[in-house]
């Protein structure tokens, strides 16, 4: 049980590095688990970094879109 526990927050972590590198920086990882170790430190830390840089890209005027204006004909 706590193997696939782990495994879940493993995948969270791999979902949130897939996100981020798509330049969605608005994913978060809501971690529960009451125990400090590592993944819940990785965790803490990709979510700063995500938050650092939802903060410059709104500073810089950037805006991203997931689904970029298409011409309809």
């Amino acid at each position: 049980m706590e193997n696939q526990k782990t495994l879940q927050r493993i995948k969270a972590i791999y979902q949130m590095l897939f996100e981020m590198a798509t330049g969605n920086m608005t994913f978060r990882i809501h971690d529960n688990n009451n125990n400090n170790d590592e993944l819940k430190n990785i965790a803490a830390a990709l979510n700063k970094i995500a938050k650092d840089f939802q903060k410059i890209n709104l500073a810089s005027g950037y805006s991203s879109t997931n689904y970029p204006y298409q011409n309809l004909i």
